[in-house]
């Protein structure tokens, strides 16, 4: 799955696909929410109780690329 989001201000959105074995599974997509949900389900991912799957996944606590290196860094230690 790539995922993607473009807020500024509150305005933008979200976008993203997913493959799976070299084959589309969920096409280029945009908009304002919902998308990287999506394709986190697709994936397999699961929400939690109180949580949807953006934020199970861990993808609330980072802002930027640098930050999800950082995140996945410091989770293999």
């Amino acid at each position: 799955a790539y995922v993607e989001t473009d807020y500024f201000g509150g305005v933008g959105g979200q976008g993203g696909f997913v493959c799976h074995d070299g084959n589309e599974i969920m096409p280029p997509t945009w908009h304002k929410a919902g998308t990287i949900n999506d394709a986190l389900r697709l994936i397999g991912m699961k929400r939690g109780a109180f949580a949807d799957e953006f934020v199970a996944v861990g993808l609330g606590l980072v802002r930027n690329n640098d930050d999800i290196l950082e995140f996945i860094n410091n989770q293999v230690k």
